[in-house]
């Protein structure tokens, strides 16, 4: 679909309304200059304005599916400050920092590109980001909630003062990523890579870690019905209470398990390392 088809589509849905384009204008707080340039093919709004658009008109935003090919193609790049529904986003890339503020709901970003972007204070419930890139992404004051993050690249990332909560991390990537503040409860940790991944004063609860961990830090934390099954741990930092910690199956070196002991953890289910 190009710029004329688009601009088609907002005309006719403008005229079902009986709106002018001055009346139109005036609902999306812009020129009915604007408007007549959109309508004539000649721009096209911005990602965010084509969702102002779709509720004005009362048209899916599916309507307008083939502008995230042109999200894809890097001439749109700000979501934030918006609310997505069951839209298909899969292969977007170029987003850069642009996603916060946002309400996304059983969107798919299958295979995207959102390495560094920055999900600030964001709802997000029931979305698919399988194989997407998310590599030194920032959350903040987010709260994540039944997505499914199955092989996604999660490393690096920062999370502060955040909620994620029954999410599917199933052979998720979490190589040095940072969780702090943070509560991290009920996710599916399985087949998911941890090494150097490190939580500060967050909440762990109900989770089961499995597969190495090297180079894990856990600092000042609050665990509940969480288990550590067939890891192995190696250069492990832990500091603070282990209490509501169970070990099935595991190998620590020698300072790992000094560290786990220190703590206060119930040491069944965990072994020196030969």
């Amino acid at each position: 679909m190009n710029e004329i088809e688009i601009g088609g589509k907002i005309a006719q849905g403008r005229k079902e309304k009986g709106l002018s384009q001055s009346q139109f204008a005036e609902m999306l707080n812009i020129s009915p200059q604007a408007v007549s340039k959109w309508e004539r093919g000649e721009s096209l709004p911005d990602i965010i304005m084509l969702g102002k658009i779709a509720n004005v008109i009362g048209m899916d935003l599916n309507h307008f599916a083939s502008l995230a090919k042109e999200e894809k193609q890097g001439k749109v790049k700000n979501m934030s400050y918006s609310g997505w529904k069951d839209a298909d986003f899969s292969g977007l890339k170029n987003l850069h920092e642009k996603m916060s503020c946002s309400n996304i709901q059983r969107c798919k970003f299958v295979g995207a590109d959102l390495s560094g972007i920055t999900f600030r204070a964001n709802n997000m419930k029931d979305n698919d980001f399988t194989d997407a890139l998310i590599s030194g992404g920032k959350f903040s004051m987010a709260n994540l909630t039944g997505n499914n993050f199955k092989g996604t690249d999660l490393s690096e990332i920062m999370v502060t003062k955040s909620n994620f909560g029954r999410n599917d991390f199933h052979n998720a990537n979490f190589r040095n990523a940072k969780i702090k503040v943070s509560k991290f409860e009920e996710n599916d940790m399985i087949g998911a890579i941890l090494d150097g991944i490190e939580f500060d004063k967050s909440v762990v609860k109900r989770i089961i870690f499995s597969g190495s961990m090297e180079n894990c830090s856990f600092v000042h934390n609050v665990f509940k019905k969480v288990e550590f099954a067939d890891v192995i741990f190696r250069n492990l930092f832990f500091k603070g209470s282990a209490k509501g910690i169970t070990f099935t199956n595991c190998m620590a070196d020698k300072a790992s398990y000094a560290f786990l002991q220190a703590s206060g953890a119930n040491m069944t289910g965990i072994e020196i390392l030969a």
